[in-house]
């Protein structure tokens, strides 16, 4: 018998049906407009601010910014963030002006216990490429150093649910996964060349650092 809740079975299953939706090739040309989508707590975990800042994929520029900011009505359990950021982050999605070619979700996309984490499930509901790009790993992985560009599979029973990939030398990898219409290659390669100079890929590393500005300037 199952020990979930009755509403985690509900979404379990919702998981593996958006799985099965997840699109693994490559379905983006010219990226002109990326974007980077982050959420954010405050300190007593009540409030949460989602972000999603689209930058010029050439200069860097910031072109957009728009947030959303609540209390979460979902609690933290592990597999399920999306089911606590889904709100906040979709309606930042609603108020865009102009649609990113291209999106960087913080957080995991086939690197989820059910092939579905928030980032998948960003991507497949509204349908747009998205990476996962996570700074800790949801599965147990191996130890692993290197210099920038090098990476190494996340196997489960042989299948690569993502990589662990250098973007600097010295700093912890980033995981890195298919979201949804962008490649495992090319979500590498993307990764790489939005980091040029920090850990972090640049449209998150601008989302993460709004997303808590915003909720500090409030709370």
């Amino acid at each position: 018998m199952s020990s979930l809740s009755p509403s985690l079975e509900l979404f379990l299953h919702e998981q593996e049906k958006l799985s099965e939706r997840i699109i693994l090739e490559d379905c983006v040309n010219t990226v002109n407009l990326v974007a980077g989508v982050d959420v954010s707590y405050s300190g007593d975990g009540k409030h949460a601010c989602a972000v999603i800042v689209v930058l010029d994929a050439e200069t860097r520029e910031v072109c957009e910014l728009v947030h959303s900011i609540g209390i979460p009505d979902f609690p933290y359990v592990p597999q399920f963030l999306a089911y606590r950021e889904m709100p906040l982050v979709s309606e930042a999605y609603g108020k865009l002006s102009r649609q990113p070619d291209l999106f960087f979700y913080d957080g995991n996309g086939t690197l989820h216990a059910r092939k579905c984490g928030a980032a998948s499930h960003f991507g497949v509901v509204f349908d747009v490429p998205v990476i996962g790009c996570a700074k800790n790993a949801s599965t147990p992985t191996t130890k692993f150093s290197g210099n920038r560009g090098d990476h190494s599979p996340i196997l489960e029973h042989g299948v690569v649910l993502g990589e662990q990939l250098i973007t600097q030398n010295e700093v912890k990898p980033l995981y890195i996964s298919v979201g949804h219409k962008v490649s495992l290659k090319r979500s590498l390669q993307e990764t790489l060349n939005f980091a040029p100079d920090y850990r972090l890929p640049e449209p998150i590393r601008q989302a993460d650092h709004l997303s808590r500005s915003i909720l500090k300037s409030i709370y």
